[in-house]
């Protein structure tokens, strides 16, 4: 699968499930808080299966990490067996672990979530 395909696959799911900004990789300076940011680590690669790790961080510049817990609660919510198929592949996703992260800047609150993927290429019908 073409890695810019599941990337904007994530951050639209990512930005549905939480109703916020998501970014691969890194944030844009001028990104408004709470914002999500995400990447994939690919663990194993056979016959069209790609096994990966999703990775999440969630950030705020709030007083509690309220507001970013609950954007956590929903995404471990739908991701635990979701599936959404497209035309060139369906993905899978099943919540893995969760934990605060502590930021040098003590206002900055930030939550990482780990999510087991699998991603399926989806094959042209027999003829």
């Amino acid at each position: 699968m073409k890695s810019l395909e599941l990337r904007d696959s994530l951050k639209e799911l990512i930005r549905e499930m939480t109703g916020k900004e998501a970014f691969y990789l890194e944030a844009d300076m001028d990104a408004e808080y709470p914002y999500y940011v995400f990447e994939v680590r690919r663990l194993q690669s056979e016959g069209g299966i790609e096994r990966c790790v999703l990775e999440v961080n969630a950030w705020d510049h709030h007083p509690t990490s309220s507001r970013i817990d609950a954007g956590m609660d929903a995404l471990e919510y739908a991701f635990h067996g979701f599936k959404r198929m497209d035309a060139s592949h369906c993905i899978v996703l099943y919540k893995g672990e969760r934990q605060p992260v502590a930021d040098e800047d003590k206002e900055i609150r930030r939550v990482r979530a780990v999510f087991d993927l699998t991603v399926f290429e989806r094959r042209g019908e027999a003829k």
